[in-house]
């Protein structure tokens, strides 16, 4: 994205740096969805910094340039992603008033991750925010001041593009920066504010890789603005300050780390995070199953149910570790209860019906099973077809009992 921006914003501003910038916004978009915003910010940052240099041919190439390639990602993907309720509870939100507030104040949760990262996660999703339900929540302050604070800069912007415009001379180096910082900063975020369309995530550390370019600049703007504005002898105390507070920045990257270091680790440090989020004790739960832990997965799972009630998948493998019949049965009829198309709960529940020789009810369940694609066809398909095979064979041996309780009858009438 960046080769992409210093070719598209050169002074040279040929034909081969301009295909230069197209075939690097290409490379982006092919690593990952949010490389498409560079042609937003190439074309901004153009139109705000040098408007007498851009033309509108060039900027409705751009324009078309960007469609193109989003109809061509689109259709590469031939459907849109679907997603479900725990995975942004906020769009599945009814009331409008509530997914609005929710919405502006996760661009403040997002942008207190940039400034002051203490607790971060490798995931965010089900409870992990919760919702902005009334408007005297104090979040709502926050929101308020960031987007005073966003759309202040963005006026400053304007009113210095303008009078540019107006004088006919380039915006100076001071405002470029700015640019730069807030058209990185605001604009590859877009794509995951659920603004335009639905995400299927909460909030994702991921996505602010690319908005931590313009906020670095943007704090070195603002750092080099207020080192010329304190009295000389503040100056050094600054410059401590300063120093500390990139070597905390430092040290927090490096410590992070080793929460990557193993599967454990990074479950583990999810624990410690976010600990309302059900996902993150259902990961877990996961691990210390693997591991034969069973007693510490089943906790696991009966917290990330307490936490989502809702959660099959979760209703489903705590059923997997009991030895009950019956408790096993109860629980796989819940999780069917709250999505009766859960494949692997309609073929649990099947197969513990076959175990039990209750051949009619597996034969019900394996059937429903098969008729979605996430089924385990061949299993399925095998056990049901035994089930029928047995059904079959009792079905001849009560025809021999029956005939055989006649013959004694009309032995006894003789």
């Amino acid at each position: 994205m960046l080769a992409s921006f210093y070719l598209a914003t050169s002074s040279s501003s040929s034909k081969q740096t301009q295909i230069g910038s197209y075939v690097f916004a290409v490379l982006g978009l092919m690593s990952k969805e949010i490389g498409i915003t560079v042609i937003i910010i190439n074309i901004s940052f153009l139109v705000l910094t040098r408007y007498c240099l851009v033309s509108w041919g060039r900027i409705l190439v751009n324009l078309f340039i960007l469609m193109t390639l989003t109809l061509v990602r689109v259709t590469f993907n031939r459907t849109l992603p679907s997603f479900i309720d725990q995975d942004n509870p906020a769009s599945y939100e009814r009331d409008c008033l509530t997914r609005f507030r929710t919405y502006l104040y996760l661009g403040v949760f997002n942008m207190k991750k940039l400034i002051c990262p203490d607790n971060l996660s490798y995931d965010w999703q089900m409870g992990s925010v919760p919702l902005v339900h009334s408007f005297t929540d104090l979040r709502n302050l926050q929101s308020a001041a960031l987007t005073a604070i966003v759309v202040g800069i963005f006026l400053q912007l304007f009113q210095r593009y303008f009078a540019s415009v107006y004088t006919k001379l380039k915006v100076e180096s001071s405002v470029r920066g700015l640019a730069f910082s807030i058209l990185f900063l605001v604009v590859p975020f877009l794509p995951a504010s659920n603004i335009f369309f639905q995400v299927g995530f909460v909030a994702a550390e991921r996505i602010l890789y690319v908005p931590s370019i313009g906020f670095c600049v943007l704090v070195a703007l603002g750092a080099s603005k207020l080192y010329a504005s304190v009295p000389s002898w503040l100056q050094k105390s600054f410059q401590i300050v300063l120093l500390v507070s990139l070597t905390s920045f430092a040290a927090k990257t490096f410590t992070r780390n080793f929460a990557w270091n193993s599967k454990f680790s990074l479950f583990r440090s999810g624990l410690q995070s976010t600990q309302n989020n059900a996902k993150i004790f259902y990961n877990y739960g996961n691990m210390a199953r693997e591991n034969g832990n069973s007693e510490t997965a089943k906790l696991c799972y009966k917290e990330a149910i307490r936490l989502w009630p809702s959660y099959v998948i979760a209703w489903n493998n705590l059923a997997t570790l009991s030895d009950n019949e019956t408790e096993i049965e109860q629980l796989l009829r819940k999780a069917l209860l709250l999505d009766p198309s859960h494949t692997t709960s309609l073929f649990n529940l099947a197969d513990l019906y076959r175990q039990r020789h209750e051949y009619r009810k597996a034969v019900y369940y394996f059937s429903i099973c098969l008729k979605f694609r996430e089924c385990q066809h061949n299993r399925a398909g095998v056990l049901l077809g035994e089930c029928k095979q047995q059904i079959k064979l009792n079905s001849k041996k009560t025809q021999k009992q029956q005939f055989a309780t006649m013959d004694k009858t009309k032995e006894l009438y003789r």
